[in-house]
């Protein structure tokens, strides 16, 4: 078995680090089969499963196992929590009819091109006037993103629609690497997947009917997520990874339905790691758009991916984008605080879950340096004492009546935060209100923590908290440093997306940075709605700001910090509403704003 096969294949696992693996004198790291270097600090090893220990934080450090990401895609209304059993049913339902008529739009691509050419005649309004994006692409400024690529991880693109080609017919697209598609040549240094070449597009475009290019985009996601970014800016290029979902054994470790649409950290880091070999090739400014999110990981930007984005996003002509996710409205986090000098020191975390849930996963993330411990309560009143803490301890708990199993996993220090982690995995959960008590200790009388519970995309039903917290719901990676972390609201009132993520103090200075417009936007494909939108319209905005930084010489060594302070200047802010704060950030994106500053100023 070669490496790429290795790297495909369900008998290997994962593993991120971030050191050099000496072999020789760290006999704790397995030797792997197959190894891919990403950077001189990121590496992938893929290990035969049947040769080592499961998948486990007790042998493998929880910041080394992939977590999983979901597309941070449209939102359906979810109602009151409450009322979530019967509202997210409907939910549930309309998820499948969406994906129905997704899957129904790639006959469309062949037969149904008159619709992506109605929708381009239809002027530009709505989110693209409001953020000042049409203003700038006239006179005098006429910031279409010339000579900047972006950067797409997503479900691919439908290439031949009209909107991806220039005048004279050729693509906008330098490349495409599809991870799902092994027929071709992989990419240098990646192994894995084809990559199709501008030269190769061009050949199937000019050549209608052959098949010279097997790429589509099955779902759609990321043809309208493509389409609003160069809607923005019409003469930029793209530069397209379509992403692999996740392995079965990724999937089970983390109690996520096999049906999920998940992808992995270690394919999104390699696609990270392509989007910057071609930009170093083509040797063009790159804007690189985030639109995928999990709530797994401490909401603290120091996940693996998190912070190789931090470092892409530290260097010169390179800017990263990242949408907050649509967690703003599902109940998914919980904020507890502990006082450690009282007689009872817990704190009790209520879970509504539906009937029929397979499973899902938690995380309760404590503060240094107090100390955390768990008790368990079943819907039936079948109770699990207070399990006492020992370094990498795991705990395999049964309740009988409900026939329900929960693995406990303690972590005193989290590596790559240094913070305590409280890892719980139900299976078979019984429908009706667990209780997770929460006791701490420790000489700080205050003792804060944080719980999350998957996204949406990974529970087969409702499964949220009685007494959630809104804020911090702005999902992983958007709190990654040095990079631009939104939310988004609706531009034809102004008023902010109630399902959009929120953010707050978390250790991470001010996220989020912007608020972009995210309802009702047009897309090659219809409007569309939610924090992926979002997102390539603040990419496409960032590539008419890099033009003019970089290509017209204002700036020539714009990164994302300055990108950021820049469109932070340029903000609009309502008078008598404090700035910045958890869901505006800094203001409402204007990139007409950002010149209107400059010019004051001079």
């Amino acid at each position: 078995m070669d490496c790429r096969e290795m790297i495909l294949s369900d008998a290997f696992f994962d593993i991120l680090l971030d050191y050099p693996p000496d072999l020789a004198k760290a006999p704790d790291v397995p030797i792997p089969n197959c190894v891919l270097q990403l950077d001189e600090n990121f590496r992938i090893l893929y290990l035969e499963r049947e040769n080592i220990a499961p998948l486990s934080i007790l042998d493998y450090q929880y910041a080394y196992v992939p977590k999983c990401y979901a597309l941070t895609r449209q939102p359906v209304s979810r109602g009151q929590p409450g009322n979530a059993a019967v509202t997210r049913e409907q939910q549930n339902n309309a998820a499948v009819t969406r994906e129905q008529q997704d899957k129904t739009a790639v006959t469309r691509e062949q037969s149904g091109k008159a619709q992506a050419m109605q929708a381009q005649v239809l002027p530009l309004s709505g989110a693209y006037e409001d953020s000042g994006i049409l203003a700038m692409q006239e006179e005098p400024f006429y910031l279409t993103g010339r000579g900047i690529l972006i950067g797409l991880i997503d479900t691919g693109i439908r290439y031949r629609l009209p909107q991806f080609r220039r005048e004279d017919g050729t693509s906008k697209i330098v490349a495409i690497w599809d991870q799902t598609d092994q027929s071709g040549t992989a990419p240098e240094g990646l192994i894995y997947g084809t990559l199709y070449s501008q030269e190769q597009i061009n050949r199937a475009l000019s050549e209608e009917g052959t098949e010279t290019v097997a790429h589509t985009d099955e779902s759609g996601h990321g043809t309208k997520v493509a389409s609003v970014a160069l809607n923005a800016a019409p003469d930029a290029e793209l530069v397209v990874v379509k992403c692999r979902t996740a392995k079965p054994n990724l999937k089970q470790y983390y109690g996520i339905p096999q049906s999920a649409e998940a992808y992995a950290e270690s394919d999104i880091m390699t696609a990270l790691n392509f989007l910057e070999y071609i930009r170093n090739k083509e040797q063009k400014p790159m804007v690189i758009c985030i639109t995928m999110g999990t709530n797994m990981g401490s909401h603290t930007s120091s996940s693996l991916l998190g912070r190789y984005l931090a470092l892409l996003g530290n260097r010169k002509q390179r800017c990263v984008v990242i949408g907050g996710g649509n967690e703003g409205n599902s109940a998914h986090h919980f904020a507890g605080n502990i006082r450690t000098d009282e007689a009872y020191s817990f704190e009790d975390v209520e879970i509504r879950v539906s009937e029929r849930v397979s499973g899902f996963s938690m995380e309760i993330w404590g503060s240094v340096p107090n100390s955390y411990t768990i008790a368990v309560t079943a819907p039936d009143g079948e109770q699990a004492q207070r399990i006492p803490i020992r370094y990498g301890m795991e705990r395999n708990l049964f309740f009988v009546y409900s026939r329900t199993s929960v693995r406990v996993r303690y972590l005193l220090t989290e590596s790559g935060t240094g913070r305590p982690l409280i890892l719980l995995r139900f299976q078979n959960p019984s429908a009706g209100i667990w209780i997770v008590r929460v006791f701490a200790g420790g000489e700080n009388r205050q003792a804060p923590f944080h719980a999350w519970l998957p996204v949406d995309a990974f529970l087969e039903k409702p499964v949220y908290f009685l007494r959630p917290e809104p804020l911090l719901t702005m999902t992983e990676p958007s709190y990654s440093r040095n990079a631009i972390g939104l939310t988004y609201y609706n531009a034809a009132n102004n008023s902010f997306a109630p399902e959009s993520g929120r953010g707050g103090i978390a250790q991470v200075g001010d996220v989020p940075s912007l608020s972009a417009a995210g309802v009702d936007v047009q897309t090659v494909l219809g409007r569309e709605t939610g924090s992926s939108i979002s997102a390539a319209l603040m990419a496409g905005a960032a590539a008419q700001l890099m033009q003019w930084g970089i290509l017209q010489q204002q700036d020539f060594l714009l990164d994302s910090t300055g990108i950021r302070n820049l469109f932070i200047r340029g903000a609009q802010r309502d008078p008598g509403t404090e700035y910045p704060n958890p869901t505006w950030g800094y203001g409402r994106m204007n990139i007409e704003g950002v010149f209107e500053k400059l010019i004051s100023e001079i």
